[in-house]
């Protein structure tokens, strides 16, 4: 890399390209590798299951699964504590108890009230029927589609009209020679 850095346009020939830049989008390969690795790590954290995740983790990063399996047992160990305060914030969601723990707590029983107001929804049986109203396939009739007839100028027949054939065209139009 240093070489093309340091180029001298007085010099005969061109110092040769290096190998950490092989990729068509200039990238150096570690570069890459590792801008890979993050992508890819990152959509298995959000794509896959927990119980796979803690698999994959296991097997591919040991210091992260280190790292999970550490935070399951300090929940295990303050289990009984965090029931207590979420019982009395409950009970009480004005106690005081840090700003962090009451905003967090906030937020939490919002989206806690709208995700049970959702469920709620789901289950609501006029909901449920309100979309077959929607598109009431039952009563639902199809009907042929009427005959295009166009009114007779001189009596009551009808007059159908023909398209086919109108305007007879030879099959094959003759080539002509020069």
């Amino acid at each position: 890399m240093d070489s093309i850095l340091n180029y001298d346009p007085d010099a005969e020939s061109m110092p040769e390209p290096t190998s950490a830049l092989t990729n068509a989008d200039g990238l150096p390969e570690e570069l890459r590798r590792k801008t890979t690795e993050s992508i890819d790590k990152l959509t298995m954290e959000l794509l896959v299951n927990k119980k796979h995740y803690k698999k994959m983790v296991e097997k591919t990063d040991p210091v992260k699964h280190a790292q999970l399996q550490e935070r399951a047992k300090t929940i295990r160990k303050y289990k009984r504590e965090i029931l207590n305060l979420v019982e009395e914030l409950v009970e009480n969601p004005a106690k005081p108890v840090t700003n962090d723990i009451n905003d967090t707590f906030d937020a939490f029983l919002n989206i806690a009230i709208r995700y049970f107001q959702m469920k709620d929804l789901e289950k609501n049986p006029a909901y449920i029927q309100d979309d077959d109203v929607m598109f009431d396939f039952d009563n639902y009739k199809e009907e042929a589609e009427p005959e295009k007839t166009e009114p007779s100028l001189w009596g009551e027949e009808r007059v159908l009209k023909k398209t086919k054939g109108m305007y007879p065209l030879p099959i094959a139009f003759p080539r002509t020679r020069k």
